[in-house]
């Protein structure tokens, strides 16, 4: 439980300070190398299971959790050593710690005095709404379309399924080959390396391809990757099993370098000043909702049905999210915060 509380309050946290500390131009490279740390520390646990898979049952887990207690004490000695972001100081009347801190990540002091005078001017328009903000004010005229956007995408990439392959892929791979599931450990430490692969090629490409433009690809490869099993399986008597676990492993890839990252991405650049806090909450807490759902149902759906039948459903899922993205998100790569922020509020406006 405790545990649960830290991850989920860092989850919502770090993307929201990412992005604040971070030049428009270079932040959805410096969120991805956010995301390629997750996934190295996935593939890491991923090796450790296997690494420990032989020790005796009382002993094996205590010593898996165990060890992740290292990097969590690593994270915490390097967290006290962190300044406060930029924005956050201007809006609480730092301006001089502000400057400060801005001068350690800004070379060019013109470069910072326009980011200054940028925070300052947003700031000002927020600050008497920041007073009635309220978790109403989040669907309002002039928020609701970043809000729907930010906490959709989030809202989708749990819905998609990933978590069903993370949490289970030896269960998967047990039922394809009828071996059990402790020799199917290999599998995982597969899957973590693609993913962290898939994260530095996001890093790469970030600054180079548009956000939707990644989205709308990597939702609609993840969505066939799902749904062509079950169409084969369906057309293909006797078809190779390990058929299904090389179209996962390519939804795997894809979603590695476009909505595993892209998902912190966009909900740490976003949502306005006065409603980021409340709005980063929102769409952590919706993302924490699928995984446990989709960790929840999985396996029971997987029992009142084929594994086809299930990635299909997903595979829809993802369609959806397509469509989503299509008519829902705005693009964001290359603009400031403020930018965001306004033709949001414009937006809004319009709609009203």
């Amino acid at each position: 439980m405790l545990l649960g509380l830290a991850v989920g309050a860092a989850s919502a946290l770090v993307p929201a300070y990412m992005s604040e500390m971070a030049p428009a131009n270079a932040r959805g490279s410096l969120s991805g190398l956010n995301q390629t740390m997750i996934t190295l520390g996935m593939l890491l646990s991923y090796v450790m299971d296997f690494v420990l898979k032989d020790l005796p049952q009382a002993w094996g887990w205590r010593v898996m959790l165990g060890c992740a207690a290292i990097p969590a004490v690593i994270l915490f000695v390097g967290v006290m050593k962190l300044p406060e972001s930029p924005r956050f100081l201007i809006n609480h009347g730092k301006p001089d710690e502000a400057r400060k801190v801005l001068s350690y990540i800004r070379k060019d002091k013109n470069e910072i005095e326009s980011e200054m005078q940028s925070i300052k001017d947003a700031s000002k328009k927020e600050s008497s709404a920041a007073k009635k903000t309220s978790w109403g004010t989040l669907f309002t005229g002039k928020y609701r379309y970043l809000v729907i956007a930010g906490v959709g995408v989030a809202t989708f990439q749990q819905f998609q399924g990933a978590n069903a392959i993370f949490y289970y892929i030896p269960l998967i791979i047990e039922d394809v080959t009828g071996k059990a599931a402790d020799s199917a450990l290999v599998w995982p430490v597969i899957q973590g390396v693609i993913l962290v692969l898939g994260s530095l090629l996001y890093i790469a490409i970030a600054e180079k391809v548009k956000r939707r433009t990644l989205l709308l690809m990597g939702g609609t490869v993840m969505g066939l990757s799902f749904i062509l099993p079950a169409i084969l399986n369906a057309m293909i008597d006797n078809l190779n099993p390990f058929t299904t676990v090389v179209f996962l492993f390519i939804y795997v890839a894809f979603y590695s370098f476009t909505w595993a990252p892209l998902t912190w991405v966009i909900v740490g650049e976003m949502f306005p000043l006065a409603i980021r806090g409340r709005a980063s909450g929102l769409a952590s807490s919706m993302n924490w909702v699928g995984s446990w759902a989709v960790g929840l149902i999985f396996p029971i759906m997987t029992a009142a049905m084929s594994q086809e039948i299930v990635f299909a459903i997903f595979g829809v899922i993802c369609l959806a999210g397509v469509l989503f993205v299509r008519y829902c998100v705005p693009e964001t790569k290359g603009r400031t915060l403020e930018e965001i922020e306004e033709a949001g509020m414009n937006h809004g406006k319009n709609k009203d």
